[in-house]
């Protein structure tokens, strides 16, 4: 399977695959444009190098099963994942239980809120 992304360029009829490909569109989250995939460009080896789409105004009848988020610019970024020290897991788990558990018999307090929503 070919992957750019968001994007595969085989063929999938299951129902939990939610990605562009060329049977099934998808939307742009926050922008209102539904993508459909015309074609793809490669190069002499095969590899996609780029992807044609047609973008349309997202309707009721063309809602589509999937919205991605799409990143114009994008920058490279070190992302280091840590795991807790198997000596320690178990104590702070008992502690996250404590708090957690402490949330059940936390009284409800309602307050009226004023909130500035910025539309852009």
């Amino acid at each position: 399977m070919q992957m750019i992304g968001d994007f595969c360029f085989e063929n999938h009829d299951k129902e939990s695959f939610r990605r562009l490909t060329k049977n099934q569109p998808v939307g742009l989250k926050y922008v209102g444009i539904v993508l459909s995939l015309m074609r793809e460009v490669t190069d002499a080896l095969g590899n996609t190098i780029e992807v044609v789409v047609s973008a349309s105004p997202l309707t009721e009848h063309n809602k589509p099963k999937a919205f991605i988020h799409w990143v114009s610019h994008p920058i490279t970024a070190e992302v280091r994942l840590y795991d807790l020290s198997p000596q320690y897991k178990a104590t702070v788990y008992t502690w996250l239980l404590k708090k957690l558990s402490n949330l059940r018999n936390a009284e409800e307090k309602r307050r009226p809120k004023m909130e500035e929503q910025m539309f852009y």
